[in-house]
């Protein structure tokens, strides 16, 4: 997991976490300086590896198990780089829930009632439905009973609740507040399975849309459409694979960019992945 000037890595097994380590960049040099690097021992209690963070043996003496982040025992203690780490996590990051998921909860809600009453809203959801002219939020249920308004050809307007609306429409509705987020929020989103609720040519709007606004956010999707294996929109370093061994029953992630004999004038991407030359397929 990559953020800026910070390296974060994480391993977990069925008893718990296995291994934890931050390490920093400098901002002179490319190098990363390890913060700490902890490791769950056979007793169950973190042992240090190394790492230069001062409080480091404090949070090892007062950690006698693997509950919990250990980024986040250092943050308690005051360490700078563990408190802004723990802050991204808590403040930038969204793993992959669509909002709608979060109804029932008021502060969650309220902050996506935000999102849909501010007019750049519109503009990404319309990308779904160009006759939708506007958005009445409700406040009680607003991915139930909003009203989403449409104008027809001869200026008629069409009222009709979310909830009424198509299966398409009403997964949008919520995937767009995550888009709103990662444009004008600078958020870090990961959608799985995004073109379950995108067909093609939506997929390909709010990939425009978001590669040409200017930000500091990310999407990150995963995807079983053979259509973004192109490099006219992404760069190599963007699209990765997910390959399973059948004997280990382990997943690998890896980059196109692994591979040399993918060129920038390669124009059909798709055809190296489904003769299975890239993995990440039944071939394998």
């Amino acid at each position: 997991m990559l953020m800026l000037q910070a390296r974060y890595s994480l391993v977990i097994d069925r008893l718990g976490i296995v291994r934890e380590a931050l390490h920093k960049q400098s901002k002179r040099r490319a190098t990363f300086s390890c913060l700490f690097e902890v490791e769950r021992g056979n007793d169950g209690r973190h042992e240090k590896k190394e790492g230069k963070a001062g409080e480091l043996v404090a949070a090892l003496k007062n950690s006698n198990n693997s509950y919990g982040l250990f980024v986040s025992k250092l943050a308690l203690l005051g360490n700078k780089d563990a408190i802004e780490t723990v802050d991204w996590f808590k403040n930038i990051l969204l793993p992959g829930a669509v909002p709608e998921d979060r109804e029932n909860d008021p502060v969650g809600k309220d902050e996506d009632i935000r999102v849909l009453k501010d007019p750049r809203f519109l503009e990404i959801f319309r990308m779904v439905d160009y006759s939708i002219c506007s958005i009445e939020v409700d406040n009680d249920k607003p991915y139930g009973k909003s009203l989403i308004i449409r104008r027809d050809a001869d200026g008629n307007e069409i009222r009709r609740e979310l909830q009424q609306d198509s299966t398409g429409v009403r997964e949008f509705f919520a995937w767009a507040v995550q888009i709103f987020r990662v444009v004008y929020e600078n958020r870090v989103v990961f959608a799985d399975e995004m073109d379950r609720v995108l067909n093609p040519i939506l997929s390909d709007r709010v990939v425009a849309f978001v590669n040409g606004a200017e930000h500091q956010g990310q999407f990150i999707f995963s995807t079983h459409n053979v259509l973004h294996l192109n490099l006219k929109t992404y760069m190599k370093e963007q699209i990765y694979f997910v390959t399973k061994s059948k004997d280990r029953l382990t997943s690998e992630l890896y980059s196109l960019a692994d591979f040399p004999e993918v060129r920038y004038e390669t124009a059909k991407v798709y055809e190296f992945y489904m003769k299975g030359i890239l993995g990440g397929t039944a071939f394998e």
